[in-house]
């Protein structure tokens, strides 16, 4: 926004130079030069008879001789040129004052332009050959919504298990929240066994590429069911988890601690929604140190009885099939952050993308999808629905780039 010539409209124009004030130079405008002209007594403004366009002195009866001294309309010119003066005045300040401005709005312009990044000329993360982008041209337009909106609207909903965890390490697989326990020294060996075998036969129904969301439902459900009820004839006791969890192959993507601890600095509200066991996700974080109080977790947590031995789950099942109706029974949650209507999205699944379900007033949302597994076979239905896309990638580069942007 620029405010080409702007001449503040009083009395006195500035920018002519029409009385000896003028004549000084405004800041910023040329000097004006001396007008020529008539007084309104008669002598010439541009000083002829050495006068220099001054009042003359008039002794009373014409001559020489001595007696007081008059001059004409001297109140009325002085007042006259007091306020003048001031008009003047006011005039350079109100000029002042809008040159300010247009430079000020003038920054901010040219900030918000450079604010809206290239994702390939600004944000080198975005060159890595895990990330897939469908419309980049799209994906730069959400960025640049949540980097206006700041961090006064941003809010994070983000799965867990191979999310914001693993997948693999030096080409071994990391474990998930319900493996964490059933690879724990607390397991029987058929009863590892026994959960071994659950995972062969519905891991592989979960990640088909043939089979539609509806049609692998009720087998997800009944793998939850089966596999949790072998847990609680395990008697597992609650003092045990944080030993389990150290002893355990568990880990967090790269970059966990810049992504956690900033978005905590800027006090974002982090939804950590899981599939998994929630008591197993929340000692995880807490010993890598990043269980911050703007951290919000849900997911199936155990319940114990008076000696701290499981003998259930809380709650109804959530799994990676249901989340949308796990979202909308959040709505109070998310009412409270009615303002946070910019949001970005992480997950790992296709059940993932109705993570955000239970937000009422979504303004912008970014969605970003890891594909960890039967990646030819899944990588264009991913880039159907999510905006970015990270293949076998074990990061949050990309996450972390966007929020430095934000933030």
């Amino acid at each position: 926004m620029v405010f080409p010539n702007v001449v503040p409209s009083f009395p006195c124009v500035v920018a002519s130079g029409s009385c000896g004030l003028c004549r000084r130079g405004a800041p910023g405008l040329p000097n004006p030069p001396a007008r020529r002209g008539r007084s309104r007594h008669g002598q010439d403004r541009g000083g002829q008879n050495g006068s220099g366009g001054q009042r003359q002195r008039v002794r009373p009866g014409g001559g020489s001789r001595p007696g007081p001294v008059h001059l004409h309309h001297e109140e009325e010119d002085g007042q006259e040129d007091q306020d003048h003066r001031d008009a003047c005045m006011q005039a350079l300040h109100l000029w002042t004052l809008l040159t300010t401005y247009a430079v000020a709005v003038g920054q901010n312009q040219g900030q918000k332009n450079q604010e809206c990044p290239k994702l390939n000329a600004q944000m080198p993360e975005f060159q890595k050959k895990t990330v897939h982008i469908k419309d980049p041209g799209r994906v730069e337009e959400i960025i640049c919504g949540l980097i206006k909106g700041g961090a006064a609207k941003l809010q994070i909903i983000t799965d867990f298990d191979m999310t914001l965890s693993r997948f693999s390490y030096n080409g071994k697989r990391c474990p998930t929240c319900h493996n964490v326990i059933d690879n724990c020294k607390l397991i029987t060996e058929e009863c590892r066994k026994k959960l071994l075998q659950l995972k062969e036969t519905y891991y592989a129904i979960e990640i088909d590429p043939d089979l539609t969301i509806e049609e692998k439902y009720p087998y997800i459900v009944e793998w939850y069911n089966k596999s949790h009820t072998l847990l609680v004839e395990q008697g597992l006791q609650k003092d045990k988890f944080a030993e389990i969890v150290r002893e355990s192959d568990v880990m967090l993507k790269e970059g966990y601690e810049n992504f956690f601890d900033k978005l905590n600095e800027h006090n974002i509200p982090v939804f950590i929604f899981s599939a998994g066991i929630g008591d197993i996700l929340e000692e995880v974080i807490h010993q890598a140190g990043v269980y911050h109080s703007n951290v919000k977790v849900v997911s199936n947590f155990m319940d114990f009885d008076e000696n701290g031995v499981l003998k259930g789950f809380k709650g109804e099942l959530i799994h990676v099939y249901n989340k949308h109706d796990g979202a909308l029974k959040n709505t109070e949650y998310f009412q409270q952050l009615k303002d946070n209507s910019n949001i970005i999205l992480l997950g790992d699944s296709q059940g993932d993308l109705t993570m955000a379900d239970g937000v009422a007033n979504v303004e912008h949302i970014l969605k970003i999808g890891y594909l960890n597994d039967k990646v030819e076979e899944l990588l264009e239905k991913y880039m159907d629905s999510y905006d970015i896309v990270l293949v076998k990638d074990e990061s949050l580069d990309v996450a972390n780039s966007i929020l430095q942007k934000i933030l």
